[in-house]
């Protein structure tokens, strides 16, 4: 391979650079080679820890050619942590498809090993300064520097409407739901913050709709059905009937909510973390709107969402 390498950096300050690859996969026909290197802080292994840790690509169900785990000191603190480096294949039908394969390749592979880490740790494992590298055609590297935080950096300001809370103190249903909001605000992790915004709608649902309904007892017609059936056509009430959404976009937040809730059998997939991701932003804007009419206010009255707060990656725990 060759040593030259380029590097693209993204507005806002860009992690640091962790190097060239420690790990890549030889050439293959109709095919690009990836690698993704992160550091995981705070994590003491020994030499037999660390070959043991990089039998667990093995184990993570995805196509790994070779990874590597080296140990690493931060000389500021003091701090002990790994580098971990995983090359991988992603077939080349487009370049922009290709990207965006290695993009979700790239979070699943660590959503999925910072998972097993953090299992046999006993404490969450989190990664830093995550950076994928492309090989080129010519042998040579492409690394994207992603900013530290795609989250916005400006100073927040309170917008105010006349009457913020309709003009009386809000209810216990609907301060539930602007405790789950605040949490499905923060920028980091689309898989919790997604969770957290659906424990806001369904806050909201039980101030708006009424009770959530029993299990066994459908919310339209009273006949015998599913909880999960149940549950949905409540959902559906809310943010369809009352917040006036459309059924198309009720049945991709709720498949979102039901794949992150683990409310389904299919596996996590990295299309899925992806959807999650893109969807924040509508799940958090049908949050507020059902505020909003819990409490009276004009769904088109302040405060209004920041777009920018939820450009974020797909990197679960990855920063």
């Amino acid at each position: 391979m060759s040593e030259e390498g380029s590097l693209r950096t993204s507005l806002g300050q860009p992690r640091p650079f962790l190097g060239p690859p420690r790990v890549l996969a030889p050439r293959k026909e109709g095919h690009v080679s990836a690698t993704v290197q992160f550091i995981v802080p705070g994590l003491a292994l020994s030499a037999r820890d660390r070959e043991r840790a990089v039998e667990l690509f093995a184990r993570l169900g995805l196509s790994v050619h070779q990874a590597a785990i080296e140990r690493v000191n931060n000389e500021a603190t003091g701090q002990t942590g790994v580098l971990v480096s995983a090359t991988f294949y992603v077939a080349a039908k487009h370049a922009q498809d290709a990207d965006t394969a290695i993009d979700t390749g790239s979070a699943l592979l660590a959503e999925r090993f910072l998972g097993m880490l953090s299992f046999l740790a006993g404490v969450r494992c989190v990664a830093v300064n995550a950076q994928t590298t492309r090989t080129g055609d010519e042998g040579g590297y492409s690394t994207t520097l992603e900013p530290r935080s795609r989250s916005a950096n400006t100073t927040a300001a309170l917008q105010w409407s006349e009457e913020p809370f309709g003009g009386r103190t809000p209810s216990a249903a609907v301060f539930n739901a602007l405790l789950w909001l605040r949490r499905g605000l923060a920028g980091r992790d689309p898989l919790a913050t997604y969770g957290a915004l659906m424990s806001s709608l369904q806050s909201v649902a039980r101030e708006v709709v009424g009770a959530k309904p029993d299990p066994g007892r459908c919310s339209r017609c009273g006949g015998p059905q599913a909880q999960e059936a149940s549950e949905t056509d409540w959902m559906r009430e809310l943010i369809v009937d009352r917040i006036g959404a459309s059924p198309e976009l009720f049945e991709r937040v709720w498949q979102a909510r039901n794949a992150a809730l683990a409310q389904d059998d299919e596996a996590v997939t990295a299309d899925m973390l992806r959807r999650l991701t893109e969807l924040k932003f509508d799940a958090a804007t049908l949050c507020y709107k059902a505020i909003k009419l819990a409490l009276g206010v004009p769904a088109d009255a302040p405060p209004q969402l920041d777009p920018s707060l939820f450009v974020t990656s797909t990197l679960m725990d990855v920063h």
